[in-house]
């Protein structure tokens, strides 16, 4: 039997001028709890920064926890800089890739591409995602390839990560492509056990198909699009888009253990909300599931 235990960790924001984030303290806990949980490796699931080229301190901290750390990359680390900017900064090879630890294999997704036109993608850079609000999160037709292969060729069970959703309907639009080859690998039980995510800073947990597919909240806020004047008033002037936050007081992550028979369990955290600040409060109608300030804990046979 092969067992992995790591730490995951979604939705940072480190982005100074724009968010109240405190991203390095945040980050300082995360890894403390990695490290107390003896996790084997710490996982940022996206949107670690908006600035990678100009965040070298904060990657250095998180290069430093002293155990293996892993990027998937979120839209937002192509904010301001291109894919090449991106990579060369984490200290990335490409933008999607794999590697195999403790008998599974991580599949790490890439799905900042937009599509205007049917099986043609071009790649999020220096912020041009925004003018293609309806077809954006692809994953490229050639990842897509990629992705069956390495699949289908994987001797050891895979853990499938990405920053959108593959779970999610409307999200990634051509996900259905990615779950057909998700079930097709089913022909030997258990070759996709895990799929984890971020984005949406949200806390859910389905199990579709005998795979289970993690909503992981962010570490930091919830957004909110109508601004709110509930926060100190000298934040207003420190903080672009503090309006637009709703913050979590403690720093999310879960610490997650998956072994070859199929016991999954996840160790969530309890939280709260900065200033008592909720999203109700905001007068922002809710998404498809409630924002909470909180990772749930859950064990599972698959």
């Amino acid at each position: 039997m092969s067992r992995v235990r790591f730490t995951a960790f979604a939705d940072l924001h480190y982005a100074p001028a724009w968010f109240k984030s405190e991203a390095g303290e945040r980050l300082a806990a995360i890894q403390k709890r990695a490290i107390e949980s003896k996790s084997d490796l710490i996982v940022s699931l996206g949107d670690f920064s908006h600035f990678p080229s100009e965040a070298q301190a904060l990657i250095e901290q998180y290069n430093n926890t002293g155990i293996p750390n892993y990027h998937v990359l979120g839209n937002h680390e192509f904010d301001h800089d291109s894919p090449a900017e991106v990579i060369a900064a984490y200290g990335m090879e490409n933008c999607y890739y794999s590697f195999d630890f403790n008998g599974f294999k991580f599949i790490m997704l890439d799905n900042n591409s937009f599509s205007d036109y049917p099986g043609i993608c071009f790649h999020y850079s220096r912020r041009n995602y925004f003018d293609h609000g309806s077809g954006r999160e692809y994953i490229a037709p050639e990842q897509v390839e990629w992705f069956r292969e390495t699949v289908k060729n994987s001797p050891i069970p895979c853990i499938v990560m990405s920053h959108a959703s593959l779970d999610y309907p409307n999200q990634i639009p051509n996900r259905e492509e990615l779950l057909a080859i998700i079930r097709e690998s089913q022909d030997t039980p258990g070759r996709v056990m895990l799929c984890v995510n971020g984005h949406n800073h949200r806390n859910h947990l389905s199990v579709v198909d005998n795979v289970a597919y993690l909503d992981l909240n962010s570490a930091t806020f919830d957004w909110v699009s109508k601004p709110h004047s509930f926060y100190p008033r000298e934040w207003y002037k420190q903080y672009e888009c503090v309006g637009n936050q709703v913050i979590f007081a403690e720093p999310l992550s879960a610490v997650i253990t998956l072994d070859t028979r199929g016991n999954l369990e996840i160790e969530g955290i309890k939280g709260s909300f900065v200033c008592g600040v909720t999203r109700e409060m905001t007068g922002n109608p809710d998404s498809l599931y409630p924002c909470e300030c909180d990772v749930l804990s859950a064990k599972v046979k698959l």
